[in-house]
């Protein structure tokens, strides 16, 4: 019990570091077949829809603000906790009452809405700081384990983003599917199997290019000869528009 112990803090630990250290989209695109697929429907949305003032809810790490700075340079950003001092505001997606109406020209909400325990609350806000016009992109899984416990609540389909969307006051431009099935079990793979030696200088190095040749590219590459339709889909990246 106790290495078992051991070996899920460690897991945990390397984790953590794993998200510091590959900061950026462009980073996390070779550390799974989810990243791979995700590089692939993302930031071609952002970079298409964005535009104007931008504000990044739910921002995490910033993943994706360098796709996002390709673009805007006006560029904010909101989450529950102030762990990076580049975040503007803190507080909670439910009620953003700290930001007026109508500010942003374009919303970003990515892998947030599943910690949310009202999603429609956090949309409708979302909704209310857009300006007329203004765009929304948001993503969130149907397929994960679950994860930053205890705060994971939902699971979407593309039906229930579209429900979602329009029953707070969008039009529903796009729902694109993120991966499939074997990208989604060969991401358990590239966790554990990254995640073991990611302490361990140049042996991490070796672990992360082994995974990519072995487990990313090949999954990949059979959700894009074997499950097109995505009915197993890992996620969904949306667009939408403020009527």
């Amino acid at each position: 019990m106790a290495k078992k112990n051991r070996i899920r803090n460690l897991l945990k630990t390397n984790r953590q570091k794993v998200k510091q250290e590959l900061d950026t989209v462009e980073k996390r695109r070779e550390f799974s077949p989810v990243g791979r697929s995700l590089y692939d429907v993302t930031p071609p949305a952002i970079l298409e829809h964005v535009h104007g003032k931008v504000i990044d809810v739910g921002c995490g790490n910033m993943t994706y603000r360098s796709v996002i700075l390709c673009k805007v340079l006006d560029y904010d950003t909101m989450d529950k906790t102030k762990h990076l001092p580049e975040i503007k505001f803190q507080g909670d997606v439910q009620d953003m009452h700290f930001i007026k109406d109508e500010t942003y020209d374009t919303a970003i909400s990515i892998s947030m809405l599943e910690h949310v325990q009202n999603p429609f609350k956090a949309i409708a806000e979302m909704h209310r700081i857009l300006k007329k016009g203004g765009k929304l992109i948001v993503s969130a899984p149907m397929l994960y384990r679950l994860h930053e416990e205890p705060y994971d609540f939902f699971r979407f389909t593309k039906y229930a983003f579209q429900h979602l969307l329009e029953s707070t006051g969008f039009k529903v431009i796009q729902i694109k599917p993120q991966a499939g099935i074997f990208s989604f079990i060969g991401h358990q793979f590239s966790t554990l199997f990254v995640c073991l030696f990611w302490h361990i200088p140049v042996l991490k190095q070796i672990t992360f290019f082994l995974n990519k040749w072995l487990c990313v590219i090949p999954c990949y590459l059979l959700d894009k000869m074997f499950d097109k339709k995505k009915t197993l889909a890992y996620g969904y990246t949306c667009v939408a528009q403020k009527i």
